[in-house]
Protein backbone atom coordinates (compact mmCIF):
# COMPACT_ATOMS: atom_id res chain seq x y z
CA UNK A 1 0.00 0.00 0.00
CA UNK A 2 1.44 3.48 -1.49
CA UNK A 3 1.48 5.80 1.76
CA UNK A 4 0.51 9.32 0.78
CA UNK A 5 1.47 12.72 1.87
CA UNK A 6 5.15 11.79 0.56
CA UNK A 7 7.00 14.93 2.57
CA UNK A 8 6.84 13.54 6.02
CA UNK A 9 9.46 11.27 6.31
CA UNK A 10 7.44 7.82 8.06
CA UNK A 11 10.08 6.51 10.45
CA UNK A 12 7.97 4.20 12.72
CA UNK A 13 3.96 2.80 12.73
CA UNK A 14 2.39 2.69 16.49
CA UNK A 15 -0.91 1.31 17.09
CA UNK A 16 -1.27 1.52 21.06
CA UNK A 17 -4.59 0.48 21.86
CA UNK A 18 -8.19 0.38 20.30
CA UNK A 19 -8.79 -1.76 16.92
CA UNK A 20 -6.80 0.62 14.82
CA UNK A 21 -4.51 -2.00 13.03
CA UNK A 22 -7.79 -4.54 12.06
CA UNK A 23 -9.81 -0.80 10.36
CA UNK A 24 -6.54 0.65 8.95
CA UNK A 25 -6.03 3.64 11.52
CA UNK A 26 -2.65 4.28 12.32
CA UNK A 27 -0.21 6.76 14.12
CA UNK A 28 2.68 7.27 11.94
CA UNK A 29 5.32 9.53 13.47
CA UNK A 30 8.48 10.68 12.22
CA UNK A 31 11.66 10.86 13.97
CA UNK A 32 10.41 13.76 15.98
CA UNK A 33 8.02 11.87 18.18
CA UNK A 34 5.73 15.32 18.60
CA UNK A 35 5.48 15.26 14.33
CA UNK A 36 2.64 12.57 13.56
CA UNK A 37 0.47 11.67 10.80
CA UNK A 38 -2.68 10.14 11.14
CA UNK A 39 -3.63 7.65 8.68
CA UNK A 40 -7.30 5.79 8.00
CA UNK A 41 -7.74 3.25 5.22
CA UNK A 42 -11.37 4.05 4.25
CA UNK A 43 -13.49 1.30 2.17
CA UNK A 44 -13.70 2.24 -0.94
CA UNK A 45 -17.16 2.77 -1.67
CA UNK A 46 -16.60 5.72 1.13
CA UNK A 47 -13.48 6.66 -0.42
CA UNK A 48 -15.36 7.31 -3.57
CA UNK A 49 -17.52 10.07 -2.14
CA UNK A 50 -14.72 12.27 -0.97
CA UNK A 51 -12.95 14.60 -3.18
CA UNK A 52 -9.20 13.68 -3.86
CA UNK A 53 -6.31 15.31 -2.40
CA UNK A 54 -6.41 18.03 0.73
CA UNK A 55 -9.53 18.47 2.23
CA UNK A 56 -11.06 20.79 4.87
CA UNK A 57 -11.02 20.76 8.18
CA UNK A 58 -14.44 20.38 8.40
CA UNK A 59 -14.93 17.46 5.65
CA UNK A 60 -12.20 15.95 6.79
CA UNK A 61 -13.35 15.85 11.16
CA UNK A 62 -16.54 13.64 9.58
CA UNK A 63 -14.32 10.87 9.30
CA UNK A 64 -11.11 11.31 10.80
CA UNK A 65 -9.99 13.22 14.38
CA UNK A 66 -7.16 13.39 16.54
CA UNK A 67 -7.75 14.76 20.10
CA UNK A 68 -5.91 15.53 23.41
CA UNK A 69 -7.00 13.12 26.33
CA UNK A 70 -6.47 14.63 29.81
CA UNK A 71 -8.08 12.72 32.62
CA UNK A 72 -9.96 10.78 30.55
CA UNK A 73 -11.69 13.62 28.75
CA UNK A 74 -10.98 13.80 25.01
CA UNK A 75 -10.81 17.71 23.86
CA UNK A 76 -11.61 19.07 20.55
CA UNK A 77 -10.52 17.78 17.24
CA UNK A 78 -7.35 19.42 16.84
CA UNK A 79 -6.84 21.76 13.53
CA UNK A 80 -4.58 20.29 11.00
CA UNK A 81 -4.63 19.42 7.18
CA UNK A 82 -6.44 16.61 5.59
CA UNK A 83 -5.57 14.76 2.09
CA UNK A 84 -7.07 11.80 0.18
CA UNK A 85 -4.92 9.24 -1.59
CA UNK A 86 -7.05 6.51 -3.23
CA UNK A 87 -8.41 4.98 -0.07
CA UNK A 88 -6.40 6.46 2.22
CA UNK A 89 -7.50 9.66 4.21
CA UNK A 90 -4.30 11.20 6.47
CA UNK A 91 -4.27 14.08 8.64
CA UNK A 92 -1.42 16.35 9.70
CA UNK A 93 -2.04 17.98 12.97
CA UNK A 94 -0.49 21.92 12.00
CA UNK A 95 1.29 22.21 15.93
CA UNK A 96 3.95 19.97 17.06
CA UNK A 97 2.01 18.01 19.50
CA UNK A 98 2.65 18.28 23.57
CA UNK A 99 5.43 15.86 25.43
CA UNK A 100 3.92 13.75 28.01
CA UNK A 101 0.95 14.19 26.81
CA UNK A 102 -2.16 11.29 25.32
CA UNK A 103 -4.33 11.77 22.49
CA UNK A 104 -6.72 9.79 20.76
CA UNK A 105 -6.76 9.33 16.89
CA UNK A 106 -10.73 8.65 16.24
CA UNK A 107 -12.18 7.33 12.60
CA UNK A 108 -15.98 8.31 11.89
CA UNK A 109 -18.58 6.14 9.86
CA UNK A 110 -22.15 7.58 9.20
CA UNK A 111 -21.44 9.79 12.55
CA UNK A 112 -20.11 6.82 14.75
CA UNK A 113 -16.74 6.10 15.89
CA UNK A 114 -15.89 2.64 14.11
CA UNK A 115 -12.14 2.38 15.35
CA UNK A 116 -9.48 4.45 18.06
CA UNK A 117 -6.09 4.66 18.47
CA UNK A 118 -4.52 6.35 21.41
CA UNK A 119 -0.96 7.48 21.16
CA UNK A 120 1.39 9.34 24.25
CA UNK A 121 3.97 11.14 23.59
CA UNK A 122 7.02 10.23 24.98
CA UNK A 123 8.57 12.77 27.50
CA UNK A 124 10.91 15.70 26.31
CA UNK A 125 14.57 14.22 26.48
CA UNK A 126 16.36 15.45 29.29
CA UNK A 127 18.92 18.20 29.02
CA UNK A 128 20.73 20.57 30.60
CA UNK A 129 19.27 23.28 32.88
CA UNK A 130 18.74 26.69 31.81
CA UNK A 131 21.52 29.30 32.60
CA UNK A 132 22.16 33.47 31.99
CA UNK A 133 24.27 33.46 29.36
CA UNK A 134 24.17 36.97 29.45
CA UNK A 135 23.37 40.83 30.35
CA UNK A 136 23.43 44.15 28.65
CA UNK A 137 24.50 46.42 29.36
CA UNK A 138 27.55 44.63 30.11
CA UNK A 139 29.19 47.67 31.79
CA UNK A 140 29.67 47.72 35.49
CA UNK A 141 29.37 51.59 35.59
CA UNK A 142 25.44 52.68 34.62
CA UNK A 143 23.39 55.94 34.91
CA UNK A 144 21.18 56.32 38.14
CA UNK A 145 18.37 57.02 35.02
CA UNK A 146 19.24 53.34 33.70
CA UNK A 147 15.81 52.34 31.36
CA UNK A 148 16.10 48.74 30.64
CA UNK A 149 18.33 45.70 30.95
CA UNK A 150 18.83 42.75 28.69
CA UNK A 151 18.71 39.32 29.76
CA UNK A 152 19.71 36.16 27.68
CA UNK A 153 19.03 32.68 28.80
CA UNK A 154 20.40 29.37 27.66
CA UNK A 155 17.14 28.08 26.73
CA UNK A 156 13.57 29.27 26.27
CA UNK A 157 11.94 30.21 29.31
CA UNK A 158 8.47 30.66 30.93
CA UNK A 159 6.41 33.45 30.50
CA UNK A 160 4.20 34.94 33.04
CA UNK A 161 3.87 37.63 35.46
CA UNK A 162 5.49 36.05 37.75
CA UNK A 163 8.88 36.66 36.06
CA UNK A 164 8.77 39.75 37.63
CA UNK A 165 9.19 38.56 41.37
CA UNK A 166 12.23 36.09 39.98
CA UNK A 167 14.19 39.22 39.02
CA UNK A 168 14.94 41.83 41.63
CA UNK A 169 17.21 44.72 42.01
CA UNK A 170 19.48 45.24 45.56
CA UNK A 171 20.54 47.49 47.43
CA UNK A 172 24.32 48.17 48.89
CA UNK A 173 22.92 46.36 51.95
CA UNK A 174 21.18 43.10 50.18
CA UNK A 175 17.51 44.91 50.60
CA UNK A 176 15.15 44.37 47.43
CA UNK A 177 13.85 47.50 45.88
CA UNK A 178 10.26 47.37 46.08
CA UNK A 179 8.20 47.07 42.42
CA UNK A 180 11.16 48.20 39.86
CA UNK A 181 9.66 46.68 36.65
CA UNK A 182 7.28 47.91 34.27
CA UNK A 183 5.46 44.55 34.21
CA UNK A 184 4.89 43.95 30.16
CA UNK A 185 6.96 40.85 28.97
CA UNK A 186 9.15 41.22 26.03
CA UNK A 187 10.63 38.11 24.69
CA UNK A 188 12.55 37.91 21.45
CA UNK A 189 10.57 34.94 19.04
CA UNK A 190 12.51 31.89 21.11
CA UNK A 191 11.88 32.72 24.38
CA UNK A 192 15.77 33.10 24.79
CA UNK A 193 16.35 37.32 25.44
CA UNK A 194 13.51 39.33 27.97
CA UNK A 195 14.19 42.66 27.61
CA UNK A 196 12.99 44.28 31.40
CA UNK A 197 12.49 47.92 31.59
CA UNK A 198 12.95 49.75 34.77
CA UNK A 199 9.12 51.53 35.34
CA UNK A 200 9.36 54.86 33.41
CA UNK A 201 7.17 56.69 36.04
CA UNK A 202 9.80 56.08 38.64
CA UNK A 203 12.68 57.70 36.38
CA UNK A 204 10.73 60.77 34.88
CA UNK A 205 10.44 64.11 36.67
CA UNK A 206 7.31 65.25 38.33
CA UNK A 207 5.53 61.83 37.58
CA UNK A 208 3.36 60.28 40.41
CA UNK A 209 5.12 57.10 41.03
CA UNK A 210 8.03 58.62 41.34
CA UNK A 211 6.86 61.22 43.84
CA UNK A 212 5.14 58.25 45.98
CA UNK A 213 7.88 55.24 45.76
CA UNK A 214 10.54 57.58 44.56
CA UNK A 215 13.79 56.26 42.21
CA UNK A 216 14.76 52.84 41.69
CA UNK A 217 18.24 53.72 41.61
CA UNK A 218 20.02 56.44 43.15
CA UNK A 219 23.10 58.00 42.06
CA UNK A 220 26.65 56.74 43.31
CA UNK A 221 25.32 53.76 45.06
CA UNK A 222 25.84 49.99 44.65
CA UNK A 223 23.33 47.95 43.49
CA UNK A 224 23.04 44.02 42.04
CA UNK A 225 20.63 42.81 39.45
CA UNK A 226 19.74 39.30 40.73
CA UNK A 227 18.02 36.78 38.41
CA UNK A 228 17.01 33.99 40.72
CA UNK A 229 17.24 30.26 40.74
CA UNK A 230 13.90 29.22 40.87
CA UNK A 231 13.23 30.91 37.58
CA UNK A 232 11.53 28.32 35.60
CA UNK A 233 12.35 27.73 31.66
CA UNK A 234 9.73 26.63 29.08
CA UNK A 235 9.93 22.97 30.60
CA UNK A 236 9.16 24.12 34.36
CA UNK A 237 12.96 23.30 35.66
CA UNK A 238 14.48 26.15 37.79
CA UNK A 239 17.78 27.66 36.19
CA UNK A 240 20.74 25.92 37.13
CA UNK A 241 21.91 28.50 39.57
CA UNK A 242 20.87 32.20 40.25
CA UNK A 243 22.68 34.88 38.55
CA UNK A 244 24.02 38.01 40.16
CA UNK A 245 25.48 41.89 38.21
CA UNK A 246 26.76 44.36 40.59
CA UNK A 247 26.66 47.50 39.31
CA UNK A 248 27.53 51.28 40.34
CA UNK A 249 25.41 54.24 39.66
CA UNK A 250 27.05 57.86 38.48
CA UNK A 251 24.76 60.77 37.92
CA UNK A 252 21.90 60.83 36.04
CA UNK A 253 21.86 61.04 32.05
CA UNK A 254 19.54 63.14 30.57
CA UNK A 255 20.51 65.01 27.37
CA UNK A 256 20.03 63.83 24.11
CA UNK A 257 22.65 62.33 22.28
CA UNK A 258 24.72 64.70 19.97
CA UNK A 259 26.03 63.23 17.27
CA UNK A 260 29.13 65.63 16.75
CA UNK A 261 30.67 64.34 20.18
CA UNK A 262 31.06 60.87 17.85
CA UNK A 263 34.50 60.53 16.47
CA UNK A 264 34.82 58.68 12.76
CA UNK A 265 37.62 56.79 11.90
CA UNK A 266 37.04 56.43 7.96
CA UNK A 267 38.83 53.21 6.66
CA UNK A 268 40.91 53.50 3.35
CA UNK A 269 39.34 53.19 0.03
CA UNK A 270 40.31 50.39 -2.36
CA UNK A 271 39.98 47.63 0.48
CA UNK A 272 37.50 46.14 2.67
CA UNK A 273 38.97 47.81 5.67
CA UNK A 274 36.52 48.38 8.79
CA UNK A 275 34.68 51.67 9.24
CA UNK A 276 34.74 52.89 13.07
CA UNK A 277 32.02 55.15 15.34
CA UNK A 278 34.00 55.76 18.75
CA UNK A 279 30.74 57.33 21.43
CA UNK A 280 31.86 58.88 24.58
CA UNK A 281 29.23 57.08 26.39
CA UNK A 282 27.72 53.10 25.97
CA UNK A 283 24.76 53.18 23.72
CA UNK A 284 21.84 50.89 23.90
CA UNK A 285 23.37 47.88 22.17
CA UNK A 286 20.19 46.49 20.46
CA UNK A 287 19.33 49.76 19.13
CA UNK A 288 22.64 49.34 18.03
CA UNK A 289 22.33 46.88 15.96
CA UNK A 290 19.07 48.13 14.30
CA UNK A 291 19.46 52.00 13.89
CA UNK A 292 22.74 53.03 12.01
CA UNK A 293 22.72 52.18 7.88
CA UNK A 294 25.85 52.78 6.19
CA UNK A 295 25.01 54.09 2.37
CA UNK A 296 26.64 55.22 -0.73
CA UNK A 297 26.81 58.68 -2.34
CA UNK A 298 23.71 57.97 -3.99
CA UNK A 299 22.01 56.97 -0.64
CA UNK A 300 21.88 53.21 -1.62
CA UNK A 301 22.49 50.75 2.06
CA UNK A 302 26.12 49.54 1.77
CA UNK A 303 26.04 45.76 2.53
CA UNK A 304 28.09 44.18 5.24
CA UNK A 305 28.75 42.83 8.95
CA UNK A 306 28.84 45.37 11.92
CA UNK A 307 30.08 44.61 15.66
CA UNK A 308 29.89 46.09 18.55
CA UNK A 309 32.16 46.47 21.30
CA UNK A 310 31.42 44.86 24.80
CA UNK A 311 30.96 47.77 26.43
CA UNK A 312 28.57 49.34 23.51
CA UNK A 313 31.64 52.38 22.92
CA UNK A 314 32.14 51.33 19.65
CA UNK A 315 30.60 50.43 16.31
CA UNK A 316 32.25 49.02 13.20
CA UNK A 317 31.23 48.06 10.08
CA UNK A 318 32.84 45.94 6.96
CA UNK A 319 31.68 45.87 3.73
CA UNK A 320 31.60 42.97 1.47
CA UNK A 321 33.01 45.21 -1.30
CA UNK A 322 36.21 47.53 -1.83
CA UNK A 323 35.34 51.32 -0.75
CA UNK A 324 35.52 53.46 -3.47
CA UNK A 325 36.52 57.44 -3.47
CA UNK A 326 32.55 58.70 -3.00
CA UNK A 327 31.08 59.91 -0.12
CA UNK A 328 29.57 57.97 2.07
CA UNK A 329 27.77 58.64 5.35
CA UNK A 330 26.45 56.80 8.36
CA UNK A 331 22.38 56.96 8.45
CA UNK A 332 21.05 57.64 12.41
CA UNK A 333 17.59 56.64 12.93
CA UNK A 334 15.76 58.66 15.41
CA UNK A 335 15.02 55.64 17.32
CA UNK A 336 18.95 54.93 18.55
CA UNK A 337 19.13 55.20 22.25
CA UNK A 338 21.52 55.36 24.36
CA UNK A 339 21.35 53.34 27.90
CA UNK A 340 19.07 56.17 29.39
CA UNK A 341 16.70 55.99 26.33
CA UNK A 342 18.33 59.51 25.47
CA UNK A 343 17.90 59.63 21.49
CA UNK A 344 19.19 61.94 18.96
CA UNK A 345 15.97 64.21 18.57
CA UNK A 346 15.48 64.93 22.44
CA UNK A 347 16.14 63.13 26.17
CA UNK A 348 14.00 60.56 27.09
CA UNK A 349 12.23 63.00 30.04
CA UNK A 350 11.80 66.48 28.65
CA UNK A 351 11.60 69.30 30.06
CA UNK A 352 8.38 70.99 29.10
CA UNK A 353 9.12 74.65 30.15
CA UNK A 354 12.70 73.94 28.47
CA UNK A 355 13.63 75.38 24.82
CA UNK A 356 14.07 72.55 22.98
CA UNK A 357 17.55 71.82 21.43
CA UNK A 358 18.68 73.12 17.50
CA UNK A 359 17.60 69.60 15.20
CA UNK A 360 20.92 68.29 13.75
CA UNK A 361 21.42 66.02 10.97
CA UNK A 362 21.26 62.12 11.46
CA UNK A 363 24.05 61.64 9.36
CA UNK A 364 27.84 61.53 9.32
CA UNK A 365 29.56 61.74 6.08
CA UNK A 366 32.72 60.63 5.68
CA UNK A 367 35.67 60.01 2.48
CA UNK A 368 37.64 56.83 2.70
CA UNK A 369 40.82 57.61 3.20
CA UNK A 370 42.90 57.70 -0.44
Amino acid sequence: MREPMSHIFLVAILVIAGRGQDSGLRVVTTEDATRVAVSALLPKAVADQLPAGKMSQDEGEKWLQLCIVNDGKEGPAIIGSYERDGQNLVFTPRFALQNDKNYRACMIQAGRRISAVDYRVPPRPPAPPAEVVAVWPTNDVLPANQLRFYILFSRPMRGGSDIFEQIGLLDADGQEIADPWLRDELWNEDGTLLTLYIHPGRIKWGVLLRLLLGPVLEPDRQYTLLVRGSLLDADDRKLSKEYRKPFRTTAEDRTRLELSTWKIHAPEAGQRGSLTLAFPKPLDSRSLERFLTVVDAQGKPVKGKMAISRDAREWTFQPETDWTAQEYAVVVDRRLEDVAGNNPVHAFDVDADASPPPPQRLSLPFLPRQ
